[in-house]
């Protein structure tokens, strides 16, 4: 196969130019995230009580709970938190289990108990899912707290009128409560209780179904709706009813609208704040919702009160961007260093092909990321960087041999197969080592898994291609000359020419003076390097075994 890719040039041409157009075209079907997305593998059950004490909290509800799931098949672990007013579990799920089945099996053991308190709330039972947040900005200034919220509203709502926005959400430290204060005069004054009031404040805010009419001319469907939401709203409710009028809740009680207490609080620039977070959904990229929200900004700002002011508090589409420069600066800084070296040894035009393998190598990763599901992120991009040190050995090492063969007076066909051929079995070798200690991130479990396996999809396919890249398209491009490349890089060659002979009489030296002088002793006396080398290795464990390498989760 070496022989017939270096005889037939334009087929080396033709797979080098459908990996490139591919990736290329492979690019705009990527998707784009700052962290690569994911399914969390476990399910929460919450259940509020209002007023209990942690003690309670267990004793009442973490432990019933905990008995009724415990033999649910799938469960890997389950871990119980007990806090003032509320009880929860997050109930882990084993590797490969049947997500939706474990659910199910849950809220129903959930529902089925009896034992709960009648003063807890329904227990709820959710699979969580990730958004994935784009922006986080501040609404602040010297405005109540129903203001700023009133506005953070009004701003959501601006934001969503943009096509390329499609949820944002107001982060609420504290949640709305309704107070109501009655005087005990006023209600010894009309014989009335504080559960009186309660029972008839109950009745009056019903908001449910009631059944259905059969008719001759259809069905009719009762439903009360009461449901009441402001201090107004609440203070027409009738509480007595005599020969000298209604008596209502407001005529006895101060109704005011308010937030539960509550130790957050959102300040900004040491001024009150509300948080507006916006949301990437589907395909939407976080690059075109930060675009969008900027777009927004100024038609925001001119609809709030001059004492009202917006920014922008975090933004990881610019996390985003960061790596993506730096992938592509460190991307050229590599292929210019990589033809810039290989020129002071070998010549420019074998330099120029042995750097190509570069791109050819990203562009194959570009073609199979939408296949594996893979995305551009934060992770993924780390990959790339790692493996841009890595990918252009193997072009470097069969051009290298090539350009041996040709010194050795053989035909540019013939030195190009005898290089390729010649080193081909170690190159391989040396691919699949690397990928196979690569292969092991696929088998760590849970999230840390599903971010890490990243890596190696990247890498492992950029490695692949380059070794497609470096045994089949690389012979090609060297076993004729191209006239136009030659013509191209013509006054390039004349430039570095005398460095050139400089640099390769330097290291003809170097190999064939000091370094074959080494090589020969350490053959001569391999017992003794045998021997260095396993007082090397023994060195490494007894720093480990003695304390002597510390650990750290992260480096201070």
């Amino acid at each position: 196969m070496i022989r017939w890719m270096a005889e037939h040039k334009v087929a080396a041409n033709l797979l080098m130019v459908i990996i490139l157009v591919a990736g290329v075209m492979g690019v705009s079907n990527i998707k784009q995230e700052v962290f690569p997305e994911f399914d969390l593998d476990f399910i929460i059950v919450a259940v509020p009580y209002s007023g209990a004490t942690p003690d309670e909290i267990e004793e009442s509800i973490l432990l019933p709970i905990e008995d009724a799931v415990s033999g649910i098949t799938g469960i890997k672990k389950i871990t119980g938190t007990a806090k003032e007013s509320m009880g929860s579990f997050r109930i882990e799920l084993q590797k490969g289990a049947d997500k939706q089945s474990v659910f199910d099996d849950v809220e129903s053991a959930v529902t089925r108990l009896t034992t709960l308190p009648e003063e807890a709330d329904d227990a709820q039972v959710q699979l969580p899912r990730r958004r994935r947040e784009v922006l986080n900005i501040a609404l602040y200034g010297d405005a109540p707290a129903r203001s700023l919220i009133e506005l953070a509203q009004m701003a959501r709502d601006t934001l969503l009128t943009h096509p390329d926005i499609t949820q944002v959400d107001v982060e609420q430290p504290r949640g709305f409560e309704m107070t109501l204060e009655i005087s005990k005069s006023a209600l010894q004054q009309h014989a009335l209780t504080l559960n009186q009031i309660s029972g008839i404040i109950r009745q009056a805010t019903l908001d449910m179904p009631g059944g259905k009419i059969q008719t001759v001319g259809g069905d009719l469907l009762i439903r009360t709706k009461e449901r009441r939401y402001t201090a107004a709203e609440y203070a027409e409710i009738p509480l007595l009813t005599t020969d000298q009028g209604i008596l209502r809740l407001g005529d006895i009680a101060h109704i005011s609208d308010g937030f539960e207490e509550s130790d957050l609080r959102s300040r900004y620039n040491g001024k009150p704040s509300e948080r507006i977070l916006v949301y990437r959904v589907g395909e939407q990229t976080p690059t075109d919702v930060s675009k969008a929200v900027h777009e927004k900004m100024e038609e925001l700002k001119s609809q709030l009160p001059s004492s009202v002011q917006t920014q922008i508090v975090r933004d990881s589409s610019i996390i985003l961007e960061d790596r993506i420069n730096l992938l592509m600066k460190n991307l050229w800084l590599g292929l210019g260093l990589v033809f810039l070296t290989l020129s002071l040894f070998l010549r420019v035009d074998l330099s120029f092909w042995i750097m190509i393998g570069i791109p050819i190598s990203f562009a194959g990763a570009m073609i199979s990321m939408p296949i594996t599901d893979s995305s551009i992120n934060m992770i993924s991009l780390f990959a790339f960087i790692l493996v841009l040190g890595i990918v252009v050995d193997d072009a470097i090492v069969v051009g290298e041999n090539i350009y041996a063969h040709q010194e050795m007076k053989k035909s540019p066909l013939d030195a190009a197969v005898d290089g390729a051929t010649e080193i081909a079995p170690p190159v391989l070798i040396t691919i699949l080592t690397t990928i196979a200690a690569f292969i092991p991130i696929y088998f760590i479990p849970g999230i840390t898994g599903n971010i890490f396996q990243n890596i190696p999809n990247v890498l492992i396919v950029v490695l692949l291609f380059s070794l497609l890249e470096a045994m089949f398209i690389l012979p090609g491009h060297l076993s004729h000359i191209n006239r136009v490349m030659a013509w191209i890089l013509a006054p390039l060659g004349k430039i570095l020419e005398t460095p050139r002979h400089y640099f390769s009489s330097a290291l003809f030296w170097f190999s064939n003076k000091p370094y074959r002088k080494i090589l020969e002793k350490g053959i001569a006396y391999r017992y003794t390097i045998f021997a260095l080398g396993l007082f090397f290795i023994l060195l490494c464990a007894g720093l480990v075994a003695g304390g002597h390498m510390k650990f750290t989760f992260f480096q201070k």
